[in-house]
């Protein structure tokens, strides 16, 4: 098997083994560099990812079933080392632990030297939980609808300007924003006092396996609005959905990891990141 550079444009014939964005990545000739493997005219596998910073972090990494457990994933390692060796200081994979398949990628990294980040060291977590373990937990199970309005009765103008000050102020926003077209402006709850949104708690589609709780914000000190929000939240989405509706979650900072664990002890944390210093 042979490991090669994969130019910058339609990846053609490697497509199918490369994750979807990364690959419309590569096709707009963003920088994203990629190493192909192949044996003889057959595509074997590819790698792909882009630089971080000091890091480079891991997109995609696929090998095909036939290929596997010969080498190629190692070569495709390796040869990436050469390349950044001494023009960055680590490789990083990002990891969704939601399907078998990448559960069986931890023993390869490991055998190549990865560790697993720690959770001081992480800048973000993503949890998956059902909608009715949401509502069974204590938290969630003893409380009022109260506690928010729908983004369904709030102006759009209000929306708008609530937009405008999260993009200023580097705030969470849902993909789209708050008017996007895959929050569920139904369930998703802000509070607003004079026309002006001080907080949010926002529910969209954007994961095809369920929902996602996309962005969670609060410009007030008053430490239980937010869980407050976060159970009108939920026994909004409880009302339109069914319990087994998978949410997943993402933590983005220390205070909301431990917000999450606290109130729903029961989520698993699906994300992992590997690093590996070079």
């Amino acid at each position: 098997m042979m490991v090669g550079v994969l130019a910058k444009g339609e990846p053609g014939v490697f497509r199918t083994l490369i994750l979807p964005e990364t690959a419309d990545a590569l096709a707009a000739g963003e920088p994203v560099t990629a190493l192909a493997l192949t044996e003889g005219d057959v595509a074997a596998g590819v790698l792909a990812g882009y630089l971080e910073g000091e890091h480079f972090a891991i997109s995609s990494l696929y090998i095909s079933p036939d290929y596997r457990r010969r080498g190629g994933g190692r070569l495709l390692m390796e040869q990436l080392e050469k390349i950044l060796s001494g023009h960055v200081r680590s490789v990083q994979v990002n990891m969704t632990m939601s399907t078998p398949e990448a559960a069986s990628l931890i023993p390869f990294l490991e055998k190549l030297g990865f560790y697993r980040e720690t959770r001081e060291e992480l800048d973000s977590s993503l949890y998956l939980i059902t909608l009715g373990e949401i509502l069974k937990e204590s938290f969630f199970a003893s409380g009022k609808r109260g506690g928010g309005t729908p983004l369904t009765e709030i102006s759009d103008a209000a929306l708008s300007l609530a937009e405008k000050r999260a993009l200023a102020e580097q705030d969470p926003l849902p993909p789209g924003g708050l008017r996007g077209e895959l929050v569920d402006r139904e369930v998703s709850v802000a509070l607003e006092r004079d026309g002006r949104v001080e907080a949010y708690a926002v529910i969209d589609r954007s994961w095809p396996g369920g929902l996602t709780l996309s962005a969670v914000w609060s410009g007030s000190r008053n430490p239980i609005v937010v869980p407050r929000l976060l159970r009108a939240l939920a026994l909004r989405t409880g009302e339109k959905y069914p319990p087994d509706t998978p949410v997943m979650i993402a933590a983005v900072s220390g205070v909301s990891d431990q917000l999450l664990r606290t109130l729903l002890p029961s989520a698993q944390e699906i994300s992992r990141t590997y690093i590996k210093s070079l």
